[in-house]
């Protein structure tokens, strides 16, 4: 995190504080691992697998356990949250709005990709929010968290005085770096030469101090062909970037990724798994030994050993051909492998009946399911915390934009989000647990109509509608709602309105 702003004139880059450097490396090396190419992070894998062994054809097993353990978080938080993410105003023209807004940036998908993977392997999520003056509509995109640099308070780390944007972009085979400023009320947007850089250097997967570039001076943005003015006033008093890291510190402005302390018991994994594949290759095709009678001249006068169902006969006295072997300890090894594995899932806080690995869980009630996943479920409320109030600052920043820029005609709301468990539905035992609440009378019919059914107000008002109506079509006559029936008016209710 920066005290102030590095990124000018004269400086390095990539900029030389330490922090950012190893925050930045950090950065890369997840999402190399996210994709499961661990040979370009740890080189020496290669060369503790294939010691002492044949190296021309050698089996390697790269178990991508990282994926999975961010996939698995991102499905349980976000996977059931519908198009609507489950948000909603609580006035009708401001929530007809905001899904609207919703609707437009497929923010479903969005807050999936940012809140969910991103930030699981970036540590940060970050949400850019802004007004597109072609389509006349408020946008949200998201922001690598790799160029991204915040300024902090020199008092507060947690409080954000610059959300710095900074990249670096190739024009006209030249190399320029942008950079844009947010601040509440106004971003302002920045280009400047890249001296000493390449392509090389540019795009290499990590940091290098002795391969670092300086950023020239400044240039007018119309000189990369880019038609927007320097300074634009947003007309809201918030900064137009929202912070959604994965979980945090109270001494860092940056989250916590769910990657650093699975790398050494992954890597070994990965070594352990290779080595035993190699040991189950070599021994697919053994060596054999025996008399020297059983060898057979060719052609070329090359003694060999025929093998594949030949019969050598033998006598006393003279040793048959028989398969040399060799006690890999493949028992012991699988034992370690078992252990590792154990440790991913107990470190990782990931219940291996999420990957449908306990025979139990799928015999289970959701009850009983729910708390074998007690810690992958605590591990996903805690990034719950910091994804609800990103969320809601985003929609409520693009409904200001929306009302600032676009015409929208409501009051600007902020929303509440309905989180869902992410589990498969038990509809039985929710049904049960629906059905006992409304008749004990602490639920109402129509919230159980949107419960069961996940649907909105309207959906369920008009079920609702129609299940009246089937019941009144059952009942006789008179005893329909909205009607008199057959009998006579009651005379003494007669009177009763005659004196009134």
């Amino acid at each position: 995190m920066l005290k102030n702003d590095v990124i000018i004139t004269g400086n390095p880059w990539p900029i030389e504080d330490t922090t950012e450097q190893e925050r930045l490396n950090r950065i890369r090396e997840n999402e190399i691992l996210f994709r499961g190419k661990l040979e370009e992070i740890q080189p020496m894998w290669y060369q503790r697998v294939t010691k002492n062994w044949d190296k021309s054809v050698p089996s390697l097993v790269a178990a991508n356990f990282y994926k999975p353990i961010t996939l698995i978080c991102a499905d349980l938080l976000y996977g059931e949250q519908g198009e609507y993410i489950g948000a909603s105003c609580p006035t009708l023209k401001t929530n007809e709005a905001m899904k609207k807004i919703i609707e437009n940036n497929r923010l479903n998908a969005l807050v999936y990709e940012v809140g969910g993977l991103a930030a699981s392997y970036r540590r940060d999520g970050l949400y850019s929010i802004a007004y597109d003056e072609v389509l006349k509509q408020v946008k949200i995109y998201p922001q690598p968290a790799n160029y991204w640099f915040p300024v902090v308070d020199q008092g507060q780390v947690k409080k954000v005085k610059q959300h710095i944007i900074a990249w670096p972009e190739r024009h006209n085979n030249k190399w320029y770096l942008r950079k844009d400023v947010h601040e509440p009320g106004v971003v302002y947007h920045f280009a400047f030469e890249l001296n000493g850089v390449s392509d090389d250097s540019i795009n290499r997967n990590s940091i290098d101090r002795n391969r670092t570039g300086r950023i020239g001076r400044s240039v007018k943005l119309t000189d990369l062909d880019i038609n927007i003015p320097e300074r634009v006033d947003t007309k809201i008093n918030l900064p137009l970037i929202v912070h959604c890291p994965n979980w945090g510190v109270d001494n860092d402005i940056y989250g916590v990724d769910d990657y650093e302390d699975l790398d050494t018991i992954i890597y070994e994994l990965a070594i352990m798994l290779s080595r035993n594949s190699m040991v189950l290759a070599k021994h697919t095709d053994p060596n054999m030994c025996g008399d020297p009678t059983c060898l057979q001249q060719d052609e070329n006068g090359n003694y060999t050993l025929p093998v594949g169902g030949a019969f050598f006969p033998y006598t006393d006295g003279v040793a048959k051909p028989e398969y040399m072997t060799w006690d890999g300890k493949l028992e012991a090894a699988e034992k370690q492998i078992d252990r590792l594995i154990e440790l991913i899932f107990y470190i990782s806080e990931t219940s291996p009946a999420a990957f449908g690995m306990d025979k139990l869980s799928a015999q289970e009630s959701g009850a009983a399911l729910k708390k074998r996943l007690m810690r992958t479920l605590a591990k996903v409320n805690r990034k719950k915390l910091y994804a609800d109030p990103a969320i809601k600052d985003v929609l409520e920043i693009a409904q200001m934009l929306d009302v600032a820029w676009a015409g929208g005609s409501y009051e600007v709301e902020r929303p509440t989000i309905t989180w869902a468990d992410g589990l498969p539905d038990d509809p039985k035992e929710e049904a049960e647990i629906v059905g006992m609440r409304v008749q004990n009378g602490t639920l109402s019919q129509l919230t159980a109509i949107k419960m069961l059914d996940k649907c909105d107000d309207e959906t369920a008002e008009k079920e609702l509608e129609r299940i009246q109506q089937e019941r009144n079509a059952a009942l006789p006559s008179f005893a329909r709602t909205g009607e008199l029936g057959n009998f006579p008016p009651n005379p003494f209710r007669q009177e009763e309105r005659v004196a009134g």
